[in-house]
């Protein structure tokens, strides 16, 4: 008795808490005008209708001291003929819960607020024609001062006021949460806007969805003031009057969806944003209209991070689909730190003939690190590395959109991808990266990708790659990793322009590439420093007949140590060799070879075994591999100090005499003073050790010669100090002079006139 008396008791409980928890109560703060339920029917089916509230123009106020939506109820709110907003608020102290359908009997737009907290679980839906704005705040400000406050219900709507301006939040803003395991469950019509702004917003397998509208989702701190504006239709959401933000969760296969025929926009403000466990974020322009923009901004974090033991991909996109002939909208991010990690995709790609969005990213520091090698299986073709991408897909006709990158700390590491790209007609994309550090660093083993940025067309591609420009403090490109641009399609391969303010780096087998099949990628480096090591290679290799691509770089020190394998390559297989042309004020350890040099080398003449990369030593070379009777590449250096170690000159082991190469206007015997910057290895006196660059003076006072007679002093014509040096016919080193391009200060004798008195 005892047991069953326990089983009545929690029976009754449950009950009374349910039917509590059902419950939506108007509080009677607007008087004659209160809010009333009744039960109705919608659509030939039962529901509770909401009726009454206090009408000024075309806004209908709504107050309740609890409202929530049961499991499997429906709610709907009575539209009366002229209204266009429904605002709603909740003023006592517990959360909203809609576990059923909450809808307008109409085609009104929906405000509800609730400074407690708003809750969705998984069998919420909305039946809304209009747009539905739902958020923690305290109230609804208007553009005449009044305020639609939950905290404050006492005050009565002003007799006239326009459509709501923004949501003032208070000391403590609830959470918004929406649960449920991917169901197109909250969905506005289309064109609409779907707002969720609270403290935290948390999706948890939620889907949000609002064909060819806007989604907004704002994480707002206390104090916070959000404006919202008209944009027929629908709303856009403003964040000028927040001064913190707090979190934004997407897990569990969360969805954000706005495709339609013009493409919808998205915002997501937050302090941190995560899209984790499956979760997307996505606009697809599906028809003839441009879509709009995305836009992701976190103040301190955004990540993206796909699951690599489930395969679940991260996808944040602003696309066009198949067929569509629109134009895609942007894709924005804005945050203090990005991290893309383990094959999650930002994207910003076309599937049709519109263009492609642009994709641009701004934040103090990116991460992209990782793949996803179990994305769709074990096929190596599914496997995703994590990526920035914009491209030209397949059947599609349209140009890509260009990817631009802000940032003071750039690392693609793991396999990590940036890339613009085309496999098809359209052209690809620029690159364009600003950064004070830039790190390409490593591959995966398990995904086997190669951390990369990249601008190419792909096999059967028609149309150009895009170009890369990269301007950087230090640029470090190492363990594999590589910069490409690559055209393995009919199209020309990009050029790369990289500006490195203090060094790049080339270590372990790290990669500057410009491929082609057809016509040439170019490369132009300047910087203080390129230091190359353990492999490093800086190439514009050409397939086929295709002529080899140019290097041209500008630099103070090119530098390697003996026998590391670094190589500078611009060869075509059938064509001509490329250009090299490279300014330093010095290279260190590299060697010029001609393919002749290769065949010896290497001891073969087969073409396909010409490979400088073959030889341990550090090569510069251009040329054709398999056709020496074309023009070969030209290879030029221009270098105010050439290292005698690469092997360029051989100085002659016998000095030259210098007294015969200097002329004299006079026999000054030991009064006059030659100086020497030596050059080459030419010292100032040919039985003294090679020294560094000095400057010797004769600092010994001219003294004159006999009697009382004034000293006539006769200006000698100033000695030039040797600039270089040419070998003659016979092979002997003349020293050659330019006249100086400023005074050293030097002061020349003259010959002393004797006078002898009679």
């Amino acid at each position: 008795m005892d047991c069953l008396r326990i089983i009545g008791i929690l029976v009754a409980w449950s009950s009374l808490q349910a039917i509590a928890f059902a419950q939506i109560a108007p509080d009677g703060s607007l008087g004659g005008e209160q809010s009333q339920v009744a039960q109705g029917t919608v659509q030939e089916a039962p529901a509770k209708l909401i009726e009454g509230g206090a009408r000024r123009g075309t806004n209908l106020f709504h107050s309740f001291s609890d409202f929530n939506v049961g499991n499997l109820e429906r709610v709907y709110f009575n539209n009366p003929t002229g209204v266009e907003n429904i605002l709603s608020r909740v003023t006592g102290s517990n959360p909203s819960t809609i576990l059923g359908t909450l809808g307008v009997n109409g085609n009104a737009n929906l405000f509800l607020i609730n400074a407690n907290g708003i809750v969705f679980g998984a069998n919420a839906r909305l039946d809304i024609r209009g747009s539905f704005l739902i958020g923690t705040a305290d109230s609804l400000k208007f553009d005449n001062g009044f305020g639609f406050s939950a905290s404050n219900p006492l005050a009565p709507p002003l007799l006239t006021v326009n459509v709501p301006l923004g949501l003032q939040y208070g000391a403590n803003p609830g959470s918004v949460r929406v649960q449920g395991v991917r169901q197109n469950a909250l969905q506005v019509a289309t064109g609409q806007t779907l707002a969720l702004v609270g403290g935290d917003v948390l999706l948890e397998g939620g889907n949000l969805t609002a064909p060819g509208g806007r989604i907004e989702l704002g994480s707002v701190a206390a104090g916070s003031l959000v404006s919202i504006t008209p944009i027929n239709p629908g709303w856009e959401l403003g964040y000028q009057g927040v001064q913190q933000f707090q979190d934004i969760r997407l897990t569990q296969d969360a969805r954000v969806n706005a495709n339609g025929n013009s493409g919808g926009g998205i915002q997501l403000q937050g302090r941190r944003i995560s899209i984790l466990d499956g979760a997307q974020v996505f606009v697809m322009t599906q028809g003839s209209k441009a879509g709009k923009n995305v836009t992701l901004r976190a103040t301190e974090l955004l990540e993206v991070i796909s699951d690599p033991l489930t395969g679940k991909t991260i996808r944040v996109a602003a696309e066009t689909s198949r067929g569509a002939t629109g134009n895609a909208g942007n894709l924005t991010i804005e945050t203090e730190n990005l991290r893309v990690v383990d094959g999650a995709v930002i994207s910003a790609n076309t599937f049709g003939a519109g263009k492609g969005g642009d994709l641009t990213v701004r934040a103090k520091s990116i991460e992209v690190i990782g793949a996803n090698a179990l994305a769709f299986g074990t096929n190596p073709s599914s496997r995703i590395p994590s990526s920035l991408v914009t491209q030209v897909n397949q059947n599609a006709t349209g140009n890509a959109g260009n990817l631009t990158i802000e940032t003071e700390s750039l690392r693609v590491s793991d396999g990590g991808l940036i890339s613009v790209g085309t496999f098809e007609v359209g052209n690809g994309g620029n690159l364009t990266i600003r950064a004070k550090s830039i790190e390409v660093i490593g591959f995966n083993q398990g995904a086997r990708f190669i951390s990369s940025l990249s601008a190419q067309t792909f096999a059967r591609a028609i149309g150009n790659a895009g170009d890369i420009i990269i301007v950087t403090d230090r640029l470090n490109i190492a363990n594999r990793g590589e910069i490409r641009t690559t055209s393995e399609g009919s199209g020309r391969a990009g050029n790369m322009t990289m500006q490195a303010n203090s060094q790049i780096t080339l270590a372990d087998e790290g990669r500057i590439i410009a491929n082609t099949n057809t016509l040439q990628g170019n490369i132009t480096l300047t910087t203080p420093l390129l230091l190359m090591r353990r492999g490093g290679s800086i190439t514009t290799n050409a397939a086929g007949t295709g002529t080899g691509g140019n290097i041209n770089i500008d630099a103070g020190f090119i530098v390697s140590a003996p026998n590391e394998n670094n190589d500078i390559i611009a060869n075509a297989f059938g064509g001509s060799g490329g250009k090299i042309a490279i300014s330093a004020q010095s290279i260190f350890e590299f060697n010029l070879r001609t393919r002749e040099d290769l065949q010896r080398l290497l001891n073969t003449t087969n073409p396909l075994g010409l490979d400088p990369r073959l030889l341990a030593s550090n090569d510069i070379t251009a040329f054709s591999q398999a056709n020496p009777a074309i023009d070969t590449g030209i290879i030029t250096l221009q270098t105010s100090n050439l290292d005698p170690t690469r092997g360029l000159t051989t100085l002659p082991t016998d000095f030259t005499d210098i007294s015969q190469l200097i002329a004299t206007t006079c026999p000054a015997d030991r009064g006059s003073s030659f100086t020497i910057t030596g050059r080459g290895g030419i010292p100032e006196d040919p039985r003294q050790p090679l020294m560094g660059e000095v400057i010797w003076q004769d600092e010994r006072v001219v003294r004159e010669h006999g009697g009382a007679k004034a000293v006539e002093e006769v200006p000698g014509v100033a000695i030039a100090e040797a600039q270089g040096w040419i070998v003659d016919r016979s092979g002997a080193v003349v020293l050659v002079a330019q006249q100086p391009q400023k005074s050293l200060g030097l002061t020349y004798p003259v010959c002393a006139t004797s006078n002898t008195n009679s």
